[in-house]
């Protein structure tokens, strides 16, 4: 009977919500409807950070009990987010009154395929069964880099390039806050160093790896959040050296602390100096650095830094070693220069297009002059209007948008005033008609 009632209500469910899709929800207030989007928000959070052991397992038990027919979960497993949404809310308000748990149904709502295999990248079965293997081969050195950065990126490159001139075995990783790996996960034989490279972890991570592990941990952050979870030296074990220096980004900081090292283990009848790069990709990767470090600091003091951020955006997704076994090639080949000119074509193609949009703008002219024709000049106005999409917002309210071609403007400080914000540059806020009105008489 219990199955009989969930499927005729999941039933009446399915045919609520292909209806649902552009009508409005009544006979609920304002109030109500913010606390339901903020149920919803939490909601659609938790359900995007299910692993994807608990989701199978969930899907199964389902199918068991009949609860979700697999033509359905498929069917929304293919939906947009936006529909999805729209489905957790007809959802939500049908829990209530039925008294369902979500919990049986919001599995079925986890996030399309992709993202979840890319969630699973960061702690995946490649992942752990890597540490397994370098534990049974008694690997001595393991380094955890930050991902998706830059700097953790290039960090790892240059420990790959450390340990591979001195023959040294050492397993690279990429570590995300997405989906971390845990402290028991690096509990390895014959761990000897463990290396953090542009990150400290979760909190207690660090402090929890250095008083369950004997291994030497050797950790690199130029973050200023950092510093205030990081102890006095006394305060932390032995076995623990914490490198931060808000000055110099990471990625700086991994390279100088790895070519020392490298020259130290030279050999003095060795002829030429010790170096992790070739003298053809030295000047190269270095300049990289530098822009990388121009913004993790927020200096933005390079001329060409916003378009070098620009061409590299997409190399964000190629920075994880495990899914990307070319990243370590990838990275020293990568060059500044074209990843400028990619960057600097897309702003260009951007500014051709918001001109080619302006040219269409509305221009401001006074008719005070033409008393007699201002019924037609507003009738006009209004078709004008409509043809080009215009619509009033929020009834008497006014998004008033703010942007500076210069270093000395702060826009934000003028939005916040009226309770907006954004950046100095470009900064956005909400005015009522009446007081801008008033301003507007006032100069």
């Amino acid at each position: 009977m219990e199955a009989a009632s969930l499927r005729q209500n999941l039933q009446h469910l399915h045919e609520s919500y292909r209806h649902y899709m552009g009508q409005e929800l009544s006979g609920l207030t304002a109030k109500e409807l913010k606390s339901l989007e903020n149920q919803l928000e939490t909601s659609i959070k938790n359900i995007r950070l299910r692993k994807d052991q608990i989701l199978n397992e969930e899907i199964k038990e389902l199918n068991r009990k009949v609860l979700l027919p697999l033509r359905s979960f498929a069917a929304l497993r293919s939906r947009s987010e936006s529909e999805l949404l729209c489905f957790l809310l007809l959802l939500h308000l049908f829990l209530r009154s039925n008294s369902m748990k979500l919990r049986a149904f919001s599995a079925a709502l986890s996030p399309p395929a992709a993202a979840a295999q890319a969630r699973r990248s960061f702690r995946s079965d490649a992942a752990l069964e890597a540490i397994a293997r370098a534990s049974g081969d008694r690997v001595p050195n393991v380094a955890l880099y930050n991902y998706p950065s830059f700097s953790g990126a290039f960090s790892a490159l240059f420990a790959r390039l450390f340990h591979d001139r001195l023959g040294l075995p050492c397993l690279i990783l990429p570590f995300s806050s997405v989906e971390p790996l845990r402290v028991e996960d690096l509990y390895t034989e014959g761990i000897e160093r463990c290396y953090l490279l542009d990150l400290l972890g979760p909190r207690e991570f660090l402090a929890t790896l250095a008083q369950r592990s004997s291994c030497k941990i050797i950790a690199f952050d130029h973050r200023k959040c950092m510093l205030s979870r990081v102890p006095p030296r006394k305060a932390y074990p032995e076995n623990v050296s914490i490198y931060i220096n808000t000055e110099k980004s990471s990625s700086f900081s991994v390279y100088e602390y790895f070519s020392a090292k490298l020259m130290e283990a030279q050999s003095p009848n060795d002829g030429a100096v010790a170096s992790l790069f070739e003298p053809k990709d030295r000047d190269r990767v270095e300049t990289v650095l530098k822009y990388i470090e121009d913004g993790d600091l927020r200096r933005w003091s390079l001329t060409d830094i916003r378009a070098f951020n620009i061409g590299s955006s997409e190399w964000r997704s190629k920075l994880n070693c495990v899914t990307n076994p070319y990243m370590y090639e990838q990275l020293l080949e990568i060059s500044f220069s074209d990843l400028i000119a990619k960057g600097s074509s897309y702003i260009s193609s951007r500014k051709n297009a918001a001109a080619k949009f302006l040219d269409k703008v509305f221009k401001g002219v006074r008719a005070d002059g033409s008393s007699d024709l201002s019924d037609e000049i507003g009738k006009q106005l209004s078709l004008k209007s409509a043809a080009s999409g215009l619509r009033l917002l929020m009834r008497n309210n006014l998004k008033m948008c703010l942007r500076s071609i210069d270093d000395t403007t702060d826009t934000s400080e003028v939005a916040k005033a009226y309770g907006g914000g954004g950046t100095p540059r470009s900064s956005s806020f909400i005015i009522k008609m009446d007081e801008y009105n008033c301003w507007l008489s006032g100069n």
